[in-house]
């Protein structure tokens, strides 16, 4: 009788232990679905960090770089793992997304680290762009903003026009409900979007995009997350009729020789030249406001007063 006891006692332990049928298949099923995750993110382009692949991400990327930060066993039934899940599928998927960008998705239960909630980073050549795009998404939810096409972007500090004028157009969506003219920002510094008149350019602080290749996505709830475009001719139509900015006009004081004709002057060739260099190779001074100065020279082995006149750009007279 014993014996019949003990069996029944193993009999039930084996059938609701952890060695149980049901708590084995659980297990591998939890394991099934992870590597059906590992699969379709890698089959899409990502590389995976974890127990398989190394723990270290890439060092010294000098491009664009989103890494998926989570951890499977204690995350993905969490809703914030689906908010983020489905953001890392619009980067793998969205036509828009810079195809040089490299993704990673790093499972921090493989790598003995711990982590609070999961979450997406974005870098640009090693520097921390954002450092959430969920909660980075979340409050451009109520902000009309624009992305430009980064195969024919031109990054870094440009001359901008003289004449510009902030983009506020209408939702190029026929079936928008705003109906007004929207403030649109650039999607990625956030930054307002301006439109220059000469070159036909739109500039954010990223560096500039010439208007075609530029595509908007406004605050109303209808259209989620979809990018719209204008037809060519109707968008610079639109923006060649925008109100350019208003002139500002600077008051500049002081006593006769403080330097105020020398300093305008030359705070225009700062405007016109990019470096000290190619201002010292231009043909002619970029001058605006006659000027004179006095200074020495050296002639004949000795120190001779000398006042060289501005009159004119193209002319510059010494008098000794």
């Amino acid at each position: 009788m014993a014996g019949a006891d003990k069996l029944w006692r193993l009999l039930e332990e084996f059938s609701t232990g952890d060695l149980s049928p049901d708590s084995i298949a659980a297990t591998s099923g939890k394991y099934v679905d992870k590597m059906d995750f590992v699969d379709l993110v890698t089959g899409m382009g990502a590389k995976y960090v974890g127990f398989t692949s190394g723990m270290e991400l890439p060092k010294n990327v000098h491009k664009e770089l989103y890494v998926f930060h989570f951890n499977w066993n204690s995350q993905h039934q969490q809703p914030a793992f689906a908010e983020n899940f489905a953001i890392l599928l619009g980067l793998l998927e969205n036509s828009g997304t810079d195809r040089k960008a490299q993704i990673i998705v790093k499972d921090y239960h493989d790598t003995g680290e711990s982590l609070e909630m999961p979450y997406i980073s974005h870098e640009r050549n090693a520097a921390v762009i954002t450092e959430d795009l969920a909660e980075e998404r979340r409050e451009l939810a109520d902000k009309c903003i624009m992305q430009y096409n980064t195969v024919y972007f031109e990054r870094g500090e440009w001359k901008r026009p003289i004449k510009m004028a902030r983009v506020r157009l209408p939702c190029p969506g026929n079936d928008c409900s705003l109906g007004t003219h929207c403030d649109w920002i650039c999607y990625k510094c956030h930054t307002s979007v301006s439109f220059g008149y000469d070159d036909n350019f739109l500039y954010c602080d990223c560096g500039r995009c010439w208007y075609k290749h530029w595509s908007f996505q406004c605050k109303d709830p209808r259209h989620g997350a979809e990018w719209r475009k204008y037809q060519d001719n109707t968008l610079l139509s639109l923006l060649n009729a925008l109100e350019p900015f208003e002139p500002l006009n600077i008051l500049i004081l002081g006593e006769t020789g403080v330097g105020k004709s020398t300093f305008i002057n030359a705070f225009v060739s700062y405007l016109t030249y990019d470096t000290l260099d190619d201002a010292m190779k231009a043909k002619e001074l970029n001058c605006i406001i006659p000027f004179s100065f006095d200074t020495q020279v050296v002639e004949q082995g000795q120190y001779v007063q000398t006042t060289v006149r501005i009159i004119h750009p193209a002319r510059m007279t010494c008098f000794h």
